[in-house]
């Protein structure tokens, strides 16, 4: 059985022209494994097919064309704040 990788999520960007519900902003680090109560539900919602696939090892996720690293946005269109997904 293949161990779990641990999942790091920043928020890197915001979009929107609203603050985020929860008062996440730019520069907020999360660890998957101990903070996943803090993040935001809608983000989290958002980012967990993401942190998942990440966690067991998946190599095929949609990769940012910029800047090459793994970016996804929350789902909430006012806001729209994107995170930064790593593992370590």
């Amino acid at each position: 059985m293949m161990k779990s990788r641990n999942v790091i999520i920043e928020l890197i960007e915001r979009r929107g022209e609203y603050p985020c519900m929860r008062g996440h902003k730019v520069g907020d680090v999360f660890d998957f494994e101990v903070d996943r109560g803090k993040l935001c539900p809608i983000a989290l919602n958002a980012l967990s097919p993401f942190i998942h696939a990440l966690r067991y090892g998946a190599e095929e996720l949609p990769v940012s064309r910029v800047h090459g690293d793994y970016r996804y946005c929350c789902t909430d269109p006012e806001v729209g704040n994107v995170y930064r997904l790593s593992t370590k």
